[in-house]
């Protein structure tokens, strides 16, 4: 009694559970059997004992020692005597019409939270990857009941269906609420539009880039949020600017001279206050060649400064300098961007004064590039979406307690 207890601890069966080897073919098993005792009847709810006969199934079970374990587990078929029914003993280790242990698929759900192919995850289980396929499908990821005050969207090429899909999340506790099948305005306005009045109003802050349609959207549906543009799309304007010029600047010069230029880029680019001393001779010498390329360095940094602002009146008056210095220089290059400026003015300061952003988000969109790269692509949205839900959802606290499960 004692060694079959051992093994069950070593194995993470129940106690209840009886276990032999057998080698059949040089091939290991394990064979699994439950204890006689009392069941009642499915049918008429009376108590029965007598058996009608034995059966045998092959089961999968969780990989020990990183080796295919096969179980064979010995059913036993009870005969009620009251109405003949025929029914099997209850199994706490395998569910009805399964081939595989209930902690083995917890453990194939647990591995879906990695960033892996289906055919990686089968590979790892000793099983097929449609086994792995028809376990996915069991995840069920309903529409979001509520909204929380912060939400923030942003849309990623999926190519599954449409081109384009949305992603809905949560900056503040980095969590995924939702993926959208597209990114059409029709589309958005009948998704959002299934919150009540009450759960929209609610919702204080939603962050995004610069686009017309997601505003339109968004400020009809929440006319009581305030509007945040993300400052890495805010900053990136300036940052093509800066970077015409310095290709249009370095092409003028002889081969021989553009070895001055040598990480140009990324010295134009840097925040001045964080140049070293060396980095700051290097970009001495490079501003000396140019006029142009010296003032659009100086734009830059005037509007990095806009960005660092720490006041609504700071931001205010930051940047009427910076539209000044642009007018006043008369480069096309950033003179183009002042439009979209101003247009997205009051978002911009929103985005500066509070400090949310859309990072949270932007790593979520190059994780699913990653994943769409090493599968290949999805075609099926529903599960494309679930795969993308399971991995973003994915905390430490979620993952372990998910190992957890599936080891006992």
């Amino acid at each position: 009694m004692l060694c079959n207890y051992s093994i069950n601890k070593v194995l993470g069966l129940p106690d209840i559970f009886l276990v032999q080897e057998k080698i059949i073919n040089n091939n290991s098993y394990l064979y699994l059997s439950l204890p006689q005792k009392t069941h009642i009847c499915p049918q008429c709810h009376k108590e029965t004992s007598r058996i009608h006969d034995y059966r045998e199934q092959i089961i999968l079970d969780i990989p020990i020692r990183l080796e295919e374990t096969t179980i064979i587990m010995k059913k036993r078929r009870y005969l009620c005597p009251h109405c003949g029914k025929k029914f099997y003993e209850y199994n706490p280790l395998v569910n009805r019409y399964k081939r595989q242990t209930n902690r083995c698929r917890l453990h194939i759900l647990a591995s879906l939270t990695d960033i892996k192919t289906i055919n990686q995850i089968a590979d790892e289980h000793y099983t097929t990857s449609g086994i792995v396929s028809r376990i996915m499908k069991e995840l069920n990821y309903p529409k979001p009941a509520t909204l929380p005050p912060v939400i923030a969207i942003d849309e990623f090429r999926g190519n599954v269906g449409e081109k384009f899909q949305c992603i809905v999340a949560d900056p503040q506790h980095k969590t995924v609420l939702d993926i959208l099948p597209t990114r059409k305005t029709e589309d958005l306005h009948a998704y959002f539009n299934q919150y009540s009045k009450k759960i929209r109003k609610k919702v204080r802050y939603i962050v995004m880039d610069l686009s017309p349609a997601f505003y339109s959207v968004l400020h009809s549906c929440f006319p009581k949020a305030k509007i945040i543009a993300d400052k890495f799309h805010v900053v990136r304007l300036i940052v093509w600017a800066m970077e015409n010029v310095r290709k249009e600047v370095q092409k003028k010069f002889h081969k021989n001279r553009r070895v001055s230029f040598k990480r140009s880029k990324y010295l134009l680019l840097k925040h001045q206050d964080l140049l070293t001393d060396e980095e700051k001779d290097q970009l001495a010498i490079m501003l000396q060649t140019s006029d142009k390329l010296r003032n659009a360095y100086r734009l830059k940094e005037l509007f990095y400064d806009v960005m660092d602002s720490k006041t609504a009146f700071q931001f205010s008056v930051r940047y009427q300098w910076f539209k000044h210095e642009v007018e006043y220089l008369e480069m096309k290059e950033f003179q183009k961007h002042i439009q979209t400026l101003d247009k997205w003015y009051k978002a911009i300061k929103s985005g500066v004064i509070i400090g949310i952003t859309n990072g949270f988000v932007e790593g979520c969109n190059n994780r699913t590039k990653v994943l769409k790269r090493i599968c290949y692509g999805f075609r099926n949205f529903k599960i494309f979406r679930n795969r993308l839900l399971c991995i973003a959802n994915n905390t430490t606290a979620k993952k372990k307690r998910r190992l957890q499960l599936a080891i006992r």
